[in-house]
């Protein structure tokens, strides 16, 4: 009788075992269901990201060749305006020389 009752004893314990085992198992099973859908959010938003940095660099580069456009002609635009600047003081000086001229010979 002992050894029929220390092997339901034994049975008992085993069938806990492997019920807590498992237990262990299906949340184990579950982690890794979850981790496995964190990491295919992780790489769906990596790769929007990317694309994301793509586009703001291609548009970086737009602005960046804007910018150079921009630098040129505002170059073009001092030196234009210098040249004017200097004709305009030509100008001034020989008008300024007629109207001394004019204004001698009418004292």
């Amino acid at each position: 009788m002992k050894n029929h009752a220390d092997g339901t004893r034994a049975q008992v314990l085993a069938e806990s075992r492997v019920s807590e085992l498992e237990d262990q198992l299906r949340r184990a099973k579950a982690q890794l269901e979850d981790q496995s859908r964190q990491l295919q959010d992780a790489n769906v938003l990596k790769a929007r990201l990317g694309q994301e940095n793509l586009e703001i660099h291609r548009h970086l580069q737009d602005l960046d060749t804007g910018n150079a456009i921009l630098s040129k002609a505002k170059a073009a635009l001092q030196q234009e305006l210098e040249e004017t600047k200097m004709k305009l003081d030509d100008e001034t000086r020989v008008i300024n020389h007629f109207v001394k001229r004019i204004a001698y010979r009418a004292i």
